[in-house]
Formats: C-alpha cells, structure tokens, sequence
C-alpha cells in the first residue's frame, strides 16, 4: 500500500518533555519582510556520524543515495545546498566548520576551547577555510555555500543522525555568541541567522550504541571500510574518505595510500573518550548529549522540527531488528543490543543506529505533536517512520548490484518499508514547501 507523504499523517509517536526555552535578545539586524526571508532563505543539509562529501564516495550521495537531494530540491524551487563537516568530530568542532563552511573564512575554534582540548584553534595551524569575496586572503578556497548569511539572510538547516545535534548547537552559538563556554566566539549576538531546523532520525539525547559497541576503534575501521565497499570502492587504498582531522594535526598527506591515512589516524589518541570529550563519541553517548543538552538552547524565535525512525518491533521486553537488506546498517543491527541495553524499555526501540525516543526533542525542550501549525520555539515532531532504519529516510539503496532498496521477505510483524524515489521526492519537498512558508 501507498502511503501518505504528508508529515504530519505518518505521525504515530510524539514525545513530551517540560523545560525552558532560550530568550532571543540581543543585537538584531534590520530584517527584510519575513515573507521575502522565509522564501528564499536556502536549506543547508548537514550529514551526521561518518558522513562524507559528494566527492569522498564515487559519486554516491549522503543525502539521497545515487541521487542528489540538494540538486532536486534546488531545480523544484528551494534553493539548498548540502555541507560538509568532520564526521568524526564533536558537535563543537563540526558546528563551528559549518558557520565558516556557510559564511565563509577560516576556522576558528575559539580559544578556550582549543586551549581546553589541546587541538589547533585555526588558521594558519588548520587549513579548513572557504572563500568569500569579504575576506581576500580566502582565495583559491572551496566557496563559501551562502557568503550574504546574515538576519536579512536567515537559512533553514537540517540535519541527519548527529547533524540534527549540530544544527540545534550551532543555533545556540549564534543567539548567544558562544556563550557560556566561549562568549564572543562570533564577535557578536547573531539573532535571527536560523530560520529553522530539522532533526531527522537525530541522536538528541544522545544513542546507546555507544555502550553496546564500546571497541570504538575497530568498530570505526569496519564503518568506513563498509562504506568504500557499499559505494563500490574495490581497493580501499584508493578511498577519498577524509576524516577531516586537520584540528588534530592528522592531515592526509599528498599521496598517503588511504590504509596508511587510516591507520595513522585510528593510533591517535583522540579516540579515548575516557580523556577526550572534543570527539564524535562523547557527543554521541547519553551522558555527552545530556551535558550538551543543559547549556544548547531551544531558542524561542526559532522553528524546530523533528523526525522520528524505528526499524524494530517489541517481543516481551526486548527490542529486536526487522530483517534489513542495508548492509551498512547491518553492521550495527546484527548487534540486535540496543533492543535489550538498560532496565528503561522506552529506550529500546531504534532504527539500528539511534533509539527512537532519542529522537522527538532534546531534553528540557517542550516537543508537540505537529498537527499542520508549526509552533516557534518547540520542537514540532512529526512522529514514527515506522520500519524505517537509519538510513532508509535519507533514501540509501540496500542492494549495491542494483542500487535500489530490495524485499528480504517478511518478519514476524511485517516487511521493512522503504520509500519509492516518488515518495522519498514527495517527502522533502512537502517539507521544503513548509519551510519556505514560515514567518
């Protein structure tokens, strides 16, 4: 059967959490019409855990698979365009690269953060710079994806997985230029720069995975090999993944074979969570997201959205994974331990990678069912994807011979379900339509 892409129908779930929402003041610049900001404020998607650019993967897409979201929804009228930040690295690290990513210039970490963690704050030390025509000595950089970003500019930002984390932290660092950790990170309070932001199948409160797979390292190794794999790369060495490290003096360099690369970059000791907190890893944990969670803001001039998977169906007290043909996601559903990690059974149920109650709104925020109005300041979820796993929403193939979602029969409550590429169209445009409406 058909089903209706209308958001707020597939809504099956929401999630309710009490808190306060972040105060908007501060300095605020002189703002067009909020009919003519709203249309064409452009969409920036941001890729979550082990994301990768579209040159990193043989031509294969994070954000649709074999073919580019960004490029559909920018020829159907909404002008996006697609980020890429350290896969690998905190929320921190990656929310600070996607403002300089978005407005162009060289990174800067900030000095207390840089001081704290022991990287390299920035340029000339990190060369991840974007060119814009305000900053001459940007020349020969990537371009900057939208340099005129500004409140007169806002955009929409959405994020998948650990991208929804980073787009509600850098919404945070903007209204409050860096505070508390590192006030006047931006050399001023940016109001108004977000328009918007979209969590899909986001980790918000963080994902037991990073208890059931605490062998970090080789559980990283296997990722990316899986990912060269599934995008046909034959002989790893040849892989342009980029674990984009460069804070952490951990550049490729000019012909490195990619295993020497690897293997340099997995010695490092960035990888110890227990004396690294400035990774992936701890951002990702409960304990992480929830440190995170008490100082990132909801702020209340700003419309959040989320969207929620589940590719699991409940025996008992436990948890257990349908049958799923994504060989990617395979690595982490044949763990099968997320269903059945800790005595609180709303935490069991997952889309294989993140726990589906992770996923409505961070905690402290208020989250409301989405009935069709959206309401600034909380989180308007869209409920369950159900039998969605964590990359069936970003519209990945399962089958890497024929590139397109395959039927591995049924389980003992049903098939998993997989869009159509005219479902998975409809489903971001209805969305994209949505957000160029907002006031």
């Amino acid at each position: 059967m058909k089903r209706t892409m209308c958001l707020g129908a597939v809504a099956t779930m929401a999630l309710a959490f009490s808190g306060c929402t972040g105060a908007s003041d501060g300095n605020t610049e002189e703002a067009t019409s909020e009919s003519e900001t709203a249309a064409t404020a452009p969409i920036i998607l941001v890729h979550g855990f082990a994301g990768f650019g579209p040159d990193e993967a043989l031509g294969f897409r994070y954000w649709g698979g074999m073919e580019d979201l960004g490029e559909y929804l920018t020829n159907q009228g909404h002008v996006t365009k697609t980020a890429v930040v350290g896969p690998f690295s905190s929320n921190w690290d990656r929310a600070i690269e996607l403002y300089y990513q978005i407005k162009g210039g060289c990174v800067d970490y900030g000095h207390s953060h840089s001081e704290k963690f022991g990287h390299y704050r920035g340029r000339p030390d990190v060369v991840k710079c974007w060119h814009t025509p305000a900053d001459p000595s940007t020349a020969g950089f990537p371009e900057a994806l939208y340099p005129q970003w500004d409140a007169r500019h806002p955009v929409h930002l959405m994020g998948h997985s650990m991208g929804g984390q980073t787009t509600k932290m850098l919404v945070h660092l903007l209204e409050a230029d860096g505070a508390p950790l590192e006030p006047g990170l931006f050399g001023g309070v940016k109001t108004g720069w977000v328009k918007s932001v979209t969590a899909i199948s986001a980790s918000l409160n963080g994902t037991t995975l990073t208890n059931v797979a605490t062998n970090y390292v080789p559980m990283i190794k296997n990722l990316v090999a899986g990912v060269a794999a599934f995008v046909g790369v034959a002989d790893e060495n040849n892989s342009l993944y980029n674990f984009k490290f460069e804070q952490w003096g951990l550049k490729r360099n000019e012909g490195e074979k990619f295993l020497s690369y690897r293997d340099r970059v997995m010695a490092s000791k960035v990888w110890n969570v227990s004396s690294n907190k400035d990774i992936s890893l701890w951002s990702l944990s409960r304990e992480g997201a929830s440190e995170e969670n008490a100082w990132v803001n909801t702020w209340s001039n700003v419309y959040y959205f989320s969207q929620a998977t589940r590719a699991t169906y409940t025996v008992g007290t436990v948890d257990l994974p349908y049958a799923s043909a994504n060989m990617l996601v395979g690595l982490f559903c044949g763990l099968g331990a997320m269903g059945n990690y800790g005595k609180d059974q709303s935490w069991h149920a997952n889309d294989c990678v993140v726990n589906t109650t992770s996923m409505a709104g961070p905690s402290g925020s208020t989250v409301v069912k989405f009935t069709g109005t959206p309401q600034r300041g909380k989180w308007n979820s869209f409920g369950v994807l159900e039998g969605f796993d964590h990359f069936d929403v970003t519209h990945w193939p399962s089958n890497p011979l024929t590139l397109r979602k395959v039927s591995v029969g049924k389980d003992p409550v049903g098939p998993m379900r997989f869009w159509s590429d005219e479902e998975y169209h409809g489903y971001y445009l209805e969305h994209a339509d949505r957000l160029s409406t907002l006031r």
